[in-house]
């Protein structure tokens, strides 16, 4: 799906406009424009409650449109839509990071974890790049890292599910016949 093209605006809203209610709902300051977010909290630990609303609520929606466009050929779109929704996600996380020294450790991190092989240079480059969240997720580095295995991985400490990629959730229903 092409960036600034009708249809994603259109995706845009009907995904956040359930997390805008809910933020709502829950009396949590924030400002939304068009893709970028900004939640005012007090603490770390309060920050990490609404991307697991987030998560949970995203994969509920991305799950039910699914469910109930199987009768139609999906392949294509859900792959574009995928890796677009990937991108997001990559910005929100470079977005919570904020800086250098943040995001040199948290990218080190899982370098090691996944075993991505990146050195320390090509780290401390994006880390220190002058380039905003936007462009910062679209650099080889952060792909390779933040990759939709990376993303797809439940995080227990924070009780976070996994983000489900469309895609391979699409293709899981057709395997067993579900979407036939």
């Amino acid at each position: 799906m092409p960036q600034g093209g009708p249809i994603s605006l259109i995706l845009l809203n009907i995904l956040l406009n359930q997390f805008d209610k809910e933020m709502e709902k829950r009396g949590r300051l924030f400002v939304r424009y068009a893709d970028d977010v900004d939640l005012f909290v007090r603490s770390e630990k309060a920050a990490a409650i609404p991307l697991v609303v987030t998560f949970t609520k995203h994969n509920q929606v991305i799950k039910g449109w699914i469910n109930y466009f199987k009768i139609g050929s999906m392949r294509l779109f859900l792959k574009q839509f995928g890796a677009w929704l990937q991108h997001k996600v990559r910005v929100v996380i470079f977005k919570q990071w904020k800086k250098a020294p943040t995001i040199i450790r948290d990218l080190t991190k899982l370098n090691k974890a996944f075993n991505n092989g990146f050195n320390e240079g090509s780290i401390y480059k994006v880390a220190n790049s002058g380039y905003g969240p936007y462009r910062r997720a679209s650099l080889n580095v952060c792909i390779f890292i933040l990759s939709p295995t990376v993303l797809e991985t439940p995080n227990s400490k924070e009780n976070r599910p996994g983000l489900i990629n469309p895609y391979a959730y699409y293709l899981s229903g057709i395997k067993f016949g579900i979407y036939n």
